[in-house]
């Protein structure tokens, strides 16, 4: 047990000490890396709600962001009222932590399962060195918080839950798991598809066990209530300044991804394409992981004959959990809402099944083993593969060297912009995340609808142009398809309603050159 807790320790330290020394370089180098333009859209909210503001985002109220990460990161704000990059690596820092915990529960969560140390080390360091999780780790938005709170609610299911309801409902441990739930949903709101499979499998498991259908109705009711009202705050929130309870940046995500086929999608033209994006972005973030899946299942089956596939996807109500949440994740995001430039962030959840079968395969490999120095070689091999796979990717090393501060990122737009506009200058963009964010001497209006209502409801009449100058809007900054965006999304609109003003030279986001265009009136 001593033995168990140094390992664990030991993977913690690492693997907030390689979070650790990304997030202290300076912004200039991580920027164009790892901190997408929606960091900075979160971040501006946050700094408003500290001003005072509450969740004012250009001149309307949003709720177009993921409350708890917002929430979480405000307070900072307060403590550094005229920093804008201090708050940024503070920020980070916490999501370091949230990324060293969910380590910690994944560690736990494997060990529950398992004889052996093997199991869980290995998949452990397949978490610590994997440049796809320290990508959505430290990406300045909510994706870790949520997923650790994903592996929370599996863990506290399988420890505390599976086998607790028998002869009376749950009390205390179904409300825990309530609000485990709702914080999950807090932290990401598609994590309502994890609650709604946690508790497809919370009543599967008790019709199984033959417990009376009263005792699992009371108990789910026990969990679902605990979850609203977990929830219910962050509603009443939204409600209170924007009218709203859903979220628009969803509705506005999907109808931004379809003016790509003029709103008119088909199975050929739209729908096929996604899919084939989403299993894409699933097995080449996660190939390394998927290559050991292969290997361990062709060792079971070399040994075994029979590979036991019920009891590692079904019977395992962790793994079903996973199951039936991947499986809508994946359907809502493909065939639904779409935006796949976000599917590397959204379906990297999908992590965690390929994780948790593979934990269940080592373990079965691991059981077939008497010889102890065997077993000792399996580990060095695993670990060894686990660690240098991923460090064979750029990326990673990159995190830790790059120096680039011209090609990537969006730093540069709102630093260049804060300096190039005279104050109170209104500007528009489709991206306005950093361009808010650090030219707050400037007006800055998103038109791309995610986080602005009356825009979203503009673009749904084809009036984007008519708003940009109904909103008395002087400048759009955007690259070429932002632009062809307007004119697409504007029934009215005039070859000389914008103009070409400058070529932004000395950078560029990915290679994609950054326009300026006047409106005329």
């Amino acid at each position: 047990m001593k033995n168990v807790k140094t390992i664990l320790i030991t993977l913690l330290s690492v693997n907030f000490l390689s979070r650790f020394i990304i997030l202290i370089r300076p912004l200039k180098y991580i920027d164009g890396l790892l901190i997408p333009d929606d960091a900075y859209l979160a971040m501006t909210i946050a700094k408003n709600i500290s001003n005072g503001l509450g969740p004012l985002y250009g001149f309307d109220y949003t709720n177009g962001f993921q409350p708890l990460y917002v929430f979480l990161i405000t307070p900072i704000y307060a403590f550094f009222p005229n920093d804008l990059v201090t708050p940024v690596h503070l920020s980070l820092f916490i999501l370091a932590m949230f990324d060293t915990l969910a380590l910690l529960f994944l560690f736990k969560l494997v060990k529950s399962s398992t004889r052996s140390i093997i199991t869980p080390v290995i998949i452990s360091l397949f978490w610590i060195f994997n440049p796809y999780v320290i990508e959505n780790s430290l990406n300045g938005l909510e994706t870790i918080i949520s997923v650790f709170f994903i592996i929370l609610s599996l863990y506290y299911f399988k420890t505390k839950i599976e086998s607790e309801m028998e002869e009376k409902p749950l009390a205390a441990k179904g409300i825990v798991l309530g609000i485990i739930l709702g914080l999950a949903i807090l932290a990401r709101i598609d994590n309502t598809i994890l609650a709604f499979a946690v508790m497809i499998v919370f009543v599967g498991n008790g019709l199984k066990a033959h417990i009376p259908p009263r005792i699992i109705a009371n108990s789910s009711v026990i969990i679902i209530v605990a979850a609203v009202l977990t929830v219910l705050p962050w509603l009443l929130y939204s409600y209170h300044y924007t009218g709203d309870i859903y979220q628009v940046s969803g509705n506005a995500l999907r109808y931004m991804s379809l003016a790509n086929v003029d709103h008119l999608p088909t199975l050929a033209n739209w729908y096929l394409p996604m899919i084939k994006v989403a299993v894409y972005t699933i097995i080449f973030n996660n190939k390394v992981i998927i290559l050991l899946l292969a290997l361990s299942t062709g060792v079971i089956v070399m040994f075994c004959r029979k590979l036991p596939l019920k009891e590692i996807l079904i019977e395992n109500r962790v793994t079903a959990i996973m199951l039936i949440y991947s499986t809508l994740i994946f359907c809502a995001y493909s065939l639904y809402i779409f935006g796949d430039w976000f599917f590397p962030r959204y379906l990297f959840p999908l992590i965690l099944p390929l994780l948790l079968i593979l934990s269940q395969l080592l373990n079965y490999c691991d059981s077939l083993i008497v010889e102890k120095r065997v077993r000792y070689m399996l580990i060095i091999s695993l670990a060894t593969l686990a660690i240098t796979a991923n460090i064979y990717y750029p990326n990673l090393r990159l995190y830790y060297s790059n120096k680039d501060t011209t090609s990537r990122g969006y730093m540069n737009l709102g630093l260049w912009a804060s300096e190039r506009f005279e104050d109170g200058t209104r500007i528009a963009s489709s991206q306005t995340g950093a361009l808010a964010y650090f030219a707050d001497n400037l007006d800055v209006i998103n038109i791309d609808g995610v986080v602005n209502k009356s825009c979203f409801e503009a673009l749904k009449k084809k009036r984007n142009i008519e708003y940009i100058r109904e909103n008395r809007i002087e400048y759009v900054l955007g690259w070429d398809f932002n632009i062809k965006f307007i004119e697409k999304e504007s029934a009215n609109y005039k070859p000389d309603d914008l103009t070409l003003e400058e070529k932004i030279e000395g950078f560029t986001s990915w290679k994609y050159r950054w326009y300026l265009y006047r409106v005329n009136y």
